[in-house]
Order: structure tokens, then sequence, then C-alpha cells
């Protein structure tokens, strides 16, 4: 989160109970998630923190000088269907020369060159890593899936098996 450090605001879209408040180092903190009870839970564990409850498409109001979504397209509540729109609101919440860092799993990467040419259009740079081997994804045992987390630290040509599923984004200095 090296990339939240003397920002004023931070927004985490998709929250839910604001988890990563601690890793954030802006000075205000703003969840935004579609759940009003996980927000709630998240302001009695983080008073400090400011809340919104939208979908993202509906809470472009909201702007920061870094924005972390994870994990909110891979999620089997979101309609893949709103991939472009929901991309589009997060870049419309950057504040000029801001960070933006989402990702988007297997369901959504099919609007992945939509995404590259929306953020290329936004951001001066943009990184993209690709993860998660179709192979790691499956569901399995507990133990087995330890088993397989550890052997993919040390043999990581094991990551690719099955082709990626995910993609992570790094998006900086928002063009004005």
């Amino acid at each position: 989160m090296k990339h939240s450090q003397s920002r004023e605001v931070g927004v985490d879209v998709g929250c839910g109970k604001m988890g990563n408040y601690s890793l954030f180092q802006t000075q205000r903190y703003i969840g935004v998630d579609i759940d009003q009870t996980s927000l709630d839970l998240g302001r009695k564990t983080y008073p400090r923190a400011e809340s919104v409850c939208a979908p993202m498409e509906q809470a472009t109001h909201v702007k920061g000088d870094f924005l972390l979504c994870v994990q909110v397209f891979n999620n089997i509540h979101f309609d893949v269907n709103r991939t472009m729109d929901a991309v589009g609101a997060l870049c419309a919440m950057v504040n000029p020369k801001g960070t933006l860092i989402f990702n988007i799993g297997k369901d959504s990467k099919k609007y992945e060159e939509e995404i590259n040419v929306l953020l290329s259009s936004k951001f001066e740079s943009v990184e993209k890593i690709r993860y998660g081997s179709a192979f790691s994804t499956r569901q399995r045992p507990m133990i087995g899936s330890l088993i397989f987390a550890l052997a993919m630290l040390k043999i990581t040509s094991l990551r690719e098996i099955g082709g990626y599923q995910k993609v992570y984004y790094l998006c900086t200095n928002r063009r004005g």
C-alpha cells in the first residue's frame, strides 16, 4: 500500500467491513460498499472511517487520491455485464495525479482489451500483472490448497498452469 503514502483521501471500493482500513496510509479513508450492515460494522471498528453505501457506478461523487478495489469484479454477486461501467466509475473517482489499483477475474477478462484502452486514456501509466492459474483456483480440500500454494512459492512456473484467471492493474497519474 505504498502508493497510498502521503495521499490525502483513500477510497476503498467494495470494502465490506473495511478490512483494508489499517493498510491505508492516507489522511482520510472512505469505504464504499452496497451493504449498509457491513459498512456499519466497519464504522464500529474504525470510527474515523467515512462510508458511502452505493454501487460503485453510483458513487462517482466520491473522489480520492488513492483508490483500491480488490476482489469486487471476482465476486459471485458482481454482474460481469457491468464491467465497463464499473471500471469507468472507478476512473471517475480518482483525482488528477491519483492512483487506482484494482483486479478483474476470469469472467470479466473478456473486457480486458476495452479496459486497457479506457485506462490508457485516463492514466499516464498502467501496469498489468496476470495471476491466478486455472489450476490454482479450482476447489480442493484445505490441505491440498495449502500444499499447492507452498509449491507455487517455490516453483513459480506452477502459477501458469491452465492460463491466468485474473488481472491486477496499477494505474498511476490520473490525467486531469
